[in-house]
């Protein structure tokens, strides 16, 4: 029977690979300033983590959604790997970073959501009299109007400040905070207060 391997030990493995690969993962090895056994190990742990996250995504969403968020984190992937390619100031950056990155991968993801649209008018629902009457009589209509810009201010508030988020959201917010960092949360906090 064969002995475990200690799950903190290193090992070396040889692996064969086309030329055009290697020259791939050197490139890329070297835009980020690291090493190329450094550059194949962090993609092939990314994948594993990918693949985890689709589970745990189809898991508690359900496949159509798990499916969207997939194709909108592949979008994003593809775009801003391109658009870094093309922008001298975006060597070694981010979509998050660099505004010409940015710019594309917003159009990106616009065709994404055109894309995922179900077909019919999107006019806000007529609410009658009868299911006014779960909401204690109060007229929707003006909110039924404006739930996507609710919606996102609601999130986007809770990132800005995790310990007065509404609807249970702190643990995530913080999570999700601590993840863009500081500077990035102090620049949606200053768009969001000029929007109001």
């Amino acid at each position: 029977m064969a002995k475990a391997r200690d799950m903190s030990a290193m090992v070396d493995i040889k692996i064969r690979m086309r030329e055009p690969l290697r020259a791939e993962i050197e490139q890329s090895a070297s835009s980020r300033g690291v090493s190329m056994n450094t550059e194949m190990v962090d993609r092939l742990a990314a994948s594993f983590n990918r693949q985890r996250t689709g589970e745990a995504l189809d898991f508690s969403h359900g496949g159509r959604l798990a499916g969207s968020v997939q194709i909108i984190a592949k979008v994003i992937e593809f775009a801003a790997h391109e658009a870094l390619l093309l922008s001298p100031d975006g060597r070694g950056k981010d979509w998050l970073s660099e505004p010409y990155v940015f710019d594309q991968v917003a159009k990106a993801l616009g065709r994404v959501i055109e894309g995922l649209r179900p077909v019919g008018d999107p006019a806000p629902p007529t609410l009658t009299d009868a299911n006014r009457d779960d909401w204690h009589g109060v007229d929707l209509s003006p909110i039924a109007e404006r739930i996507g810009e609710r919606a996102s201010a609601t999130v986007l508030d809770a990132v800005i400040d995790p310990t007065d988020a509404a609807l249970g959201l702190g643990a995530w917010a913080k999570s999700a905070a601590d993840k863009l960092g500081e500077k990035l949360v102090a620049r949606i906090r200053a768009r969001e207060r000029g929007r109001q």
